[in-house]
């Protein structure tokens, strides 16, 4: 009988699955509604893994009598209550034969690695480090919330953008293409309305992180103050890396990767990669992937002992942006 890895990546905002088989081939996709539990409740969550997965299952044909094993990134999988809270309701899927949990931080590390010695490096709503050794030990970095943290990540660019471009449109600072910029991404007639229309509305940080790609594209444009917001958050990316490596010993030829919609933009991960090989001139830099997924494929054949290389990963990665596009 084959066996069917099931690989599943909950957020926020959706979970995504994917079924390959043993040769790590693309199967079948599937995709519903939040599966952190801390949004979706514990019995909102359960429902969405098990119908994404169950979707997957039926786009690949694979039947659930057969023998699937699952690799799964949660979100908020923070403490050993949330342990507890999560492979509890995962207990309820009961076709998936084995599983093996970890943070959707770590899942991410494997995105990128294939779970050799390195660290990846988060830069999304939030920023985290995270890495690993070849003994399994762990480091992490930064990742400590919007309120007075993740530095580097596209809550933190967009904030520094709004408030540049507060001031340039007061008078008490350099004048910026920022203000037209966010009047054009949040829809305002005036920057004025900035009160009524954004700080009124908005409900969560992802949603004034949605101002990140705007920041990236004035940098990339050549606007003196987005630059710099750009540079720091690449300055703050790299010293949370750093922490990392220095803390595993993974000089003086880590590997080092980043993921994140704001952390891969063109202008980001240019700079980002600049001073990161300053710093380690011997680090290898992988490719990124687009769908971190892939990683909860790598995280069951590392409990495995058995053979998955970045490049493979890479494959499947373009495997799911091929279906996406066919769809």
């Amino acid at each position: 009988m084959a066996t069917y890895i099931v690989g599943v990546d909950t957020g926020g905002t959706k979970t995504k699955c994917i079924v390959v088989d043993e040769s790590y081939s693309l199967l079948g996709v599937g995709d519903a509604g939040p599966g952190n539990y801390r949004v979706a409740g514990t019995d909102g969550a359960r429902a969405n893994v098990e119908r994404a997965i169950r979707e997957a299952l039926a786009d690949a044909n694979v039947d659930s009598t057969e023998t699937i094993v699952g690799g799964f990134g949660m979100g908020t999988l923070d403490t050993d209550e949330d342990y507890e809270i999560i492979t509890g309701f995962l207990d309820d899927i009961e076709f998936v034969d084995e599983r093996y949990v970890d943070n959707d931080v770590a899942t991410a590390y494997f995105a990128i690695t294939a779970g050799e010695p390195g660290v990846v490096v988060i830069a999304g709503t939030g920023a985290m480090a995270f890495g690993r050794t070849d003994t399994g030990e762990r480091g992490r970095s930064s990742g400590w919330g919007w309120l007075f943290g993740d530095e580097g990540s596209g809550f933190d660019a967009a904030r520094l953008g709004l408030r540049a471009a507060s001031k340039a449109y007061d008078g008490r600072g350099e004048p910026t293409d920022l203000v037209d910029a966010a009047c054009t991404h949040f829809g305002l007639e005036s920057f004025d309305d900035v009160f009524t229309d954004v700080l009124d509305e908005i409900g969560h940080a992802k949603d004034i992180a949605s101002f990140a790609q705007p920041v990236a594209e004035t940098a990339a444009a050549g606007d003196a103050v987005a630059t710099r917001i750009v540079d720091e958050a690449a300055d703050e990316l790299v010293d949370a890396a750093g922490a990392v490596v220095e803390k595993l010993d993974l000089a003086p030829s880590p590997r080092v990767g980043c993921l994140g919609g704001f952390g891969t933009s063109d202008v980001v991960a240019t700079r980002f990669e600049s001073k990161l090989r300053a710093r380690y001139p011997e680090v290898v830099i992988p490719e990124p992937v687009s769908n971190p997924v892939v990683g909860s494929v790598a995280l069951v054949v590392d409990r495995h002992e058995k053979s998955i290389t970045p490049d493979d990963l890479l494959a499947l990665d373009a495997e799911i942006e091929a279906y996406s596009t066919r769809e």
